[in-house]
């Protein structure tokens, strides 16, 4: 899972006691990109997450940032808002997976990422390396997704250089059954926002990737 602030966590925490089923709790809208090396492979992936506006709120304040509450950051806020995703904690992957024929490949830590901080909501742009470039003959696929689902992420634009993409939505009845099924299974007393079940990609996005003719 995405780092989660103490405070962040905390007022989520009480705004959702009670609800486990009512994940997701964080909403993030996502743009991924594909960009091409040299030699016409795709090998890099720019993303861009704009954070929703009340987590932008309770992760500034847990930051100490915009002091006076005027939604309005100073140069030294900015600066500090820069370490969002420049750094993830040990174990996150960045809930972002790429395939190529269907066999997962891995990305790269972000790099060269920039933070923008536009109508109460945190924007984040990052690159990622694919550990090796794809050939752009072959079927890739995108998808963004917490496996917990404590964050639902929702790809508003996909875009792969020289390629069609292709956005595909998820059976959402279908998803929401698997979950009740999965919440079904929990012992009586269990706390289910704590064993959630792993479920995100049920509810994923899918962007197909296809190019040449």
């Amino acid at each position: 899972m995405m780092r989660i602030s103490g405070l962040a966590a905390g007022v989520i925490a009480m705004a959702m006691a009670g609800a486990a089923e009512a994940h997701p709790h964080v909403f993030m809208d996502s743009e991924l990109r594909l960009l091409r090396d040299a030699e016409g492979r795709l090998a890099v992936l720019e993303v861009i997450w704009t954070y929703d506006a009340f987590y932008s709120l309770s992760l500034t304040t847990d930051m100490g940032l915009d002091g006076d509450g005027d939604g309005v950051m100073s140069p030294e806020d900015m600066a500090a808002l820069q370490t969002i995703d420049a750094q993830w904690d040990p174990g996150f992957v960045g809930d972002t997976y790429l395939t190529v024929d269907g066999q997962d490949l891995a990305l790269l830590p972000p790099r060269d990422n920039q933070v923008r901080y536009e109508d109460g909501r945190i924007i984040s742009r990052f690159l990622r390396d694919l550990v090796r470039p794809a050939d752009p003959a072959k079927t890739i696929t995108l998808r963004n997704f917490d496996p917990g689902y404590y964050i639902e992420y929702s790809v508003l634009h996909a875009q792969a250089e020289g390629c069609r993409t292709e956005v595909l939505s998820p059976d959402l009845s279908a998803a929401d059954q698997a979950l009740q099924a999965e919440l079904a299974k929990l012992p009586i007393g269990q706390d289910a926002e704590a064993e959630f079940p792993a479920v995100g990609a049920l509810f994923a996005q899918k962007v197909l990737v296809t190019c040449g003719d």
